[in-house]
């Protein structure tokens, strides 16, 4: 989403403009051969004219082609390399048009064209937008219909908003300071209200972090939970997917009565010399990684029970050797007299449902509706396998280690009382993890026995 907006991905379409700009002025062109084209004309203006015919015809294609075919759009592609085609197509129209009669500028000479020309950047400024939060507040693809909804609405908004507000401050004669304090001043005084005045982030806090509000990314990686009065015997490290369970583990330590030492880093689970893939190219967080694996494995004396949480089939993907590693830090930790627990936790969505959340705690509901298949797609499925595979071959090679899920403690619709357990697609969040916690407690469960 970011890089959509980054000025460097787009300087070359707006170079290609620029130059065609700069050299149509340098240019000189015999006007009177192709205005007054009549049925004695020479062949070299019937030449000239042919060209141009073709020059539009193949612009044309080129533009339907992006509109029809497989057009990239992921970096470095689109924003960036690709958008050179429609770019150049667009310029191709625009010269076709340029002083000419051909079939193409007729067409683009028609009054509902022009009309809708005069709309162009209004209708660039709505579309993202409306197109966005339909998005946002559907948490689904948008279908045919509602595509033609979204139409609809672009071209009211635009039609007000050019009438109403392009048109005329087009037109005014104002000085700099009023123009610079009406465009800029005025507008970012708003957002910085919105931001900071608006009590929306706080209100949602609960249901967006993953951990627990008001904690920071270095706290996540080492930190004391649960039962303040008791010595932190129990080890809790992973990845994100150990941080999502912060809220969980506070509630259940505090509940059985043990303290534990908590540690999670993004995107790495805590495994005997494991080594972070190669699309993990920080070198700071590599560095991290390391350092904290290492520390901890220099700890491990201390700590009677380790629980290790992380997003277990992911990295099967990812990592051909990840299972090797995850018998190598489970024969390590149970023939050294650990209690050993796994925990799966990693659910993989087609929807959080987040924005229905938002709506509730505004007062108001969305019309959308989910059913659990629609949910649960198949990514959601393909990881359940693997996770069951995983377990079984946990359950069969190492019969002391305790694998815990707690996805079945989540509801159907993901839903508590109008409100999301996730903050993702892929995470539980702190009103979820606690929400998970007090589910696991009132069936009497037990992450370590007493």
């Amino acid at each position: 989403m970011v890089a959509y907006y980054l000025p460097h991905l787009r300087f070359g379409e707006l170079l290609i403009g620029a130059c065609y700009g700069i050299w149509v002025n340098r240019i000189s062109i015999n006007t009177q051969s192709e205005n007054n084209i009549t049925t004695n004309k020479s062949q070299p203006a019937n030449h000239f004219y042919n060209k141009r015919s073709l020059l539009a015809i193949i612009s044309v294609c080129l533009l339907l082609g992006t509109l029809i075919l497989p057009f990239p759009t992921k970096l470095p592609w689109f924003p960036g390399f690709s958008a050179i085609i429609p770019c150049l197509a667009t310029v191709g129209i625009m010269h076709c048009g340029l002083n000419s009669a051909c079939s193409i500028s007729r067409f683009l000479s028609h009054p509902i064209i022009v009309y809708i020309g005069k709309l162009s950047y209004s209708l660039y400024l709505w579309h993202w937008p409306v197109l966005a939060f339909a998005r946002y507040i559907l948490q689904r693809p948008l279908d045919t219909t509602q595509l033609f909804y979204c139409m609809l609405v672009i071209l009211f908004l635009s039609v007000v908003s050019y009438y109403t507000i392009e048109y005329p401050l087009r037109h005014k004669q104002w000085t700099f300071t009023k123009t610079f304090s009406i465009y800029y001043l005025v507008p970012a005084t708003i957002t910085i209200i919105l931001w900071f005045v608006v009590p929306y982030k706080n209100t949602m806090e609960p249901y967006t972090v993953c951990g627990a509000p008001n904690y920071t990314t270095e706290q996540y990686q080492n930190m004391i939970i649960g039962d303040s009065s008791k010595k932190a015997n129990v080890l809790i490290a992973g990845d994100s997917y150990t941080i999502h369970l912060l809220g969980f583990v506070q509630k259940v330590a505090k509940h059985e009565g043990w303290s534990a030492k908590f540690s999670g880093i993004h995107g790495s689970p805590f495994l005997l010399d494991y080594v972070l893939p190669k699309f993990h190219a920080d070198k700071d967080i590599k560095k991290m990684v390391s350092s904290r694996n290492s520390q901890l494995i220099s700890q491990l004396r201390d700590y009677k029970t380790v629980i290790l949480s992380s997003n277990w089939s992911e990295y099967m993907d990812d990592t051909p050797t990840f299972m090797t590693e995850i018998d190598r830090t489970l024969d390590y930790l149970t023939s050294h007299g650990h209690h050993t627990i796994m925990v799966f936790s990693a659910p993989n969505l087609e929807t959080s449902r987040l924005p229905e959340t938002f709506a509730r705690l505004q007062g108001f509901s969305l019309p959308v509706h989910f059913t659990e298949q629609e949910i649960k797609g198949k990514a959601y499925h393909e990881d359940i396998a693997i996770r069951k595979h995983l377990m079984q071959h946990i359950k069969t090679k190492f019969p002391k280690v305790v694998c815990i899920d707690l996805l079945p403690l989540v509801p159907k619709d993901i839903m508590v009382e109008g409100k999301s357990v996730m903050r993702d697609n892929y995470h539980f969040s702190f009103f979820g993890a606690q929400y998970v916690a007090d589910q696991f407690i009132q069936r009497g469960y037990h992450l370590i026995a007493s």
